[in-house]
């Protein structure tokens, strides 16, 4: 039992820590498109207190599409993940599904539709993940406590 707190005290720790990791890492790849595309970037505001975070871009509206997807480029960058074995998966499920849940407000501009298709795959990816985490976590605990 006191094995089984620790690993979803574990779990909670490092979805919080992924979590925040994500979301400067989410506004910053605004940033860097918009900087691509040659739009005026004026800043990058992270307030946790607030729980506010987004970048000021001054874009044309054809632009402006590609800076609003630049969001899931934390996504694109995890794929690495995906071929280095059973711990790069879950990285790349969680990582991948924080991405889609982190652009779903942006994604939702360009089609309000486009909110609901990226907050639930993000959803998916997350529960993907956390599942894979916890049968992790779950075959530990049953090996550990065998007696043979």
């Amino acid at each position: 039992m006191r094995k089984m707190k620790k690993g979803i005290l574990t779990i909670v720790l490092s979805n919080s820590i992924l979590f925040f990791l994500l979301v400067p890492l989410h506004e910053f790849s605004h940033f860097v498109i918009a900087q691509f595309l040659g739009c005026k970037t004026q800043e990058i505001l992270l307030d946790f207190l607030a729980s506010s975070a987004h970048a000021k871009i001054l874009c044309s509206q054809e632009k402006i599409h590609f800076v609003y997807l630049g969001g899931l480029f934390p996504a694109i960058l995890s794929f690495p993940f995906l071929l280095s074995g059973k711990t790069g998966r879950k990285i790349f499920l969680l990582v991948t599904g924080f991405s889609f849940v982190l652009s779903s407000v942006d994604l939702s501009f360009l089609n309000p539709s486009y909110f609901y298709f990226s907050l639930f795959t993000g959803l998916f990816f997350i529960s993907a993940g956390e599942y894979k985490v916890a049968t992790n976590f779950t075959s530990l605990e049953i090996l550990q406590n065998r007696s043979f």
